[in-house]
């Protein structure tokens, strides 16, 4: 998905249903391990709501940024186009940063793009012992 089919923000004609599947097991694996993780005590049927709809948000913005993670002023190259020194939104990283607009939810988005990369990481892995 990420590299092959189709990026946040792109035109290409990639198949929007494979993003649509990614986004429901992604909502669902954020759901799990934000139960597990306990982000919200449920108290009342108030609080079960708060949860879900936080459990959605995270997944969104999550599985968003992990797909593009760019900075947009300076498109990934970490130097600003005006001149030749570092762009100062990435400060030179090429990354965007996360936006949200308080930090309880910007860590929990943070950290679900970290399982994200080790997903793929460990995926990566196992293709590359199969290769051998």
């Amino acid at each position: 998905m990420k590299y092959a089919d189709v990026l946040i923000g792109s035109q290409s004609d990639g198949n929007s249903g494979n993003l649509a599947q990614l986004l429901r097991i992604w909502t669902a694996a954020v759901t799990a391990k934000g139960q597990a993780r306990r982000w919200v005590r449920i108290r009342s049927e108030r609080d079960i709501c708060t949860a879900q709809a936080l459990y959605k948000r995270v997944a969104h913005a999550s599985l968003a940024y992990w797909l593009d993670d760019k900075c947009k002023p300076c498109n990934g190259t970490g130097a600003s186009l005006a001149s030749l020194h570092d762009c100062t939104a990435c400060t030179g990283t090429g990354k965007a940063e996360v936006e949200c607009a308080g930090g309880f939810e910007r860590e929990r988005i943070k950290d679900m793009v970290s399982e994200l990369a080790a997903t793929v990481a460990r995926h990566a892995e196992r293709s590359r012992r199969r290769l051998r």
